[in-house]
């Protein structure tokens, strides 16, 4: 008689899983422990239970700065805060970054302090949500972008999208310059 039913089956524990093995014979597998996972081995072998491999996940916040990539000094803030989600080697990013006092922005600008090296093959855009009190060239808005290998974000302003960039300088900040924006980006191996 082939047919299986509950009081045929032989006792077991809680937790186990009936597999077959390479002769085509029930086996039982398990139990595994907390956090393991059921991974094939293969055919012609049982599953097994195995620590899991997965996805780490963090969340945290950062401290940006508005500083310019010569330097800069004396930027007092109302509002300088960061945001992260780290899924694996992905990075997803908000800051919201408000002056009350520019100070000494040498070069162009830049934003520093990002929470993981960006890899050394990606230049990543940067999402502008909302921008107050720039000086930019008459029709022009911001771009930017999460530099290759580093922690920095760095900016250009353009009137259309196929337009030559111009940095944005010193010139540009005024002492109640802000605004918000979104990133993702891959980190460094």
């Amino acid at each position: 008689d082939n047919a299986v039913s509950l009081a045929k089956m032989a006792g077991g524990t809680d937790g186990q899983i009936i597999s077959w093995d390479a002769s085509g014979d029930p086996v039982a597998l398990g139990p595994g422990t907390d956090g393991q996972v059921l991974t094939s081995t293969g055919a012609g072998s049982p599953p097994a239970f195995e620590t899991s491999a997965g996805v780490t996940q963090t969340q945290g916040s950062f401290t940006p700065t508005i500083t310019g990539s010569g330097g800069g000094s004396g930027q007092s803030y109302s509002a300088n805060e960061g945001l992260y989600t780290r899924v694996g080697d992905i990075v997803q990013c908000t800051v919201r970054l408000f002056l009350t006092d520019k100070g000494t922005i040498t070069t162009r600008l830049e934003i520093h302090g990002l929470p993981f090296t960006n890899r050394a093959s990606s230049y990543n855009p940067i999402s502008f949500e909302q921008d107050q009190y720039w000086s930019l060239t008459a029709n022009h808005h911001f771009r930017g972008n999460v530099f290759q290998n580093d922690t920095k974000l760095g900016f250009k302003q353009t009137e259309n999208q196929n337009d030559n960039y111009d940095e944005v300088t010193t010139s540009h900040v005024n002492n109640n310059s802000g605004f918000n924006l979104s990133f993702t980006y891959q980190i460094a191996a």
